[in-house]
């Protein structure tokens, strides 16, 4: 039976792209949130093309191309899903290679991906297919439902009682200015955290990503010393899950080891907290000790790990 390989239609795929991807996911994937994701890349200025494997009318096989401003140039990400019946007849090799002929009419010449820790067979996949370990990341969730701040009640004004300024975006406005503070502490932490990825977006992609509707000067939570923002914690809500991710916390190292970045966790904690969501979830470098202490310490609970994976 041939197997047709084109471009993904939300209306008409998504449900059965999502009934695949739910197999492999650590969650069950609804076509509702597929739609979001979909919707929230277009928006942040994204490349993003889906593809799906059909035959005789019947979806079998996802695929996932983009590419972010923040990403190495001329890099693009590719992930390809083929549904368990389906898979070591080729289809994923199609979907594969459909994937990267669409990255590389549009000038891609490496590739990134990512798989599960715990999924041997994606992993031999991706290898056969010229993919490398780069990083091992560490997925964790805390059940907000179950979290007791009062172990923690202390360590916020404790921090504050140090000369530390804690507070939100939203509390000094979202200007240029206070936006252009929130860039240099992104990145200067960002560029620190062993897994990063060696680029980061100039201030004026940072500028319009800070213009997404996922971005909330409220979920964006800053420490400072005088005027210089020293330390954040981010999160982004996942309406399509009722979740928080927690994108990115760090501090310059000058001022590390003082709970500062606890701190500012116990805010991002807070606020999730009062506007009812379920969980937050992470992920960090398998290198990265400290930040994987405080979550463990927060009580984060460890889910399947991803492999980051590249073809240089």
């Amino acid at each position: 039976m041939p197997v047709i390989i084109r471009p993904a239609i939300p209306t008409q795929d998504f449900e059965s792209v999502a009934a695949i991807l739910s197999i492999y996911e650590n969650e069950r994937i609804t076509a509702a949130q597929l739609t979001e994701i979909h919707k929230r890349s277009a928006s942040d200025d994204q490349i993003h093309h889906q593809i799906v494997a059909e035959t005789d009318g019947t979806v079998v096989g996802f695929g996932n191309v983009f590419r972010t401003p923040w990403m190495k140039p001329d890099r693009y990400f590719v992930k390809v899903w083929t549904h368990p019946d389906r898979c070591s007849q080729g289809i994923g090799t199609q979907l594969f290679d459909a994937a990267v002929g669409y990255a590389q009419s549009n000038g891609a010449t490496s590739f990134e991906s990512n798989v599960f820790d715990n999924d041997p067979h994606a992993l031999r996949f991706a290898q056969a297919h010229g993919f490398k370990i780069q990083r091992h990341l560490f997925e964790s969730r805390i059940n907000l439902a179950t979290f007791d701040m009062s172990p923690f009640d202390q360590i916020i004004e404790q921090v504050k009682a140090n000369g530390i300024r804690l507070f939100t975006l939203a509390d000094v406005g979202k200007t240029k200015e206070n936006l252009h503070k929130l860039w240099e502490v992104n990145y200067a932490t960002y560029m620190d955290d062993p897994g990063n990825t060696g680029t980061y977006p100039n201030f004026e992609d940072f500028l319009k990503l800070s213009q997404s509707e996922w971005f909330n000067p409220n979920s964006q939570f800053l420490a400072a010393d005088g005027d210089q923002y020293i330390g954040l914690s981010a999160i982004r809500y996942e309406p399509e899950y009722n979740t928080f991710y927690n994108m990115m916390t760090g501090v310059m190292p000058a001022y590390r080891g003082r709970k500062i970045a606890l701190a500012l966790k116990l805010m991002t904690i807070a606020y999730a907290k009062q506007q009812n969501s379920s969980s937050i979830h992470t992920d960090n470098d398998s290198q990265n000790a400290p930040i994987l202490a405080i979550n463990r310490k927060l009580g984060y609970k460890p889910e399947p790990g991803v492999y980051r994976l590249s073809t240089d």
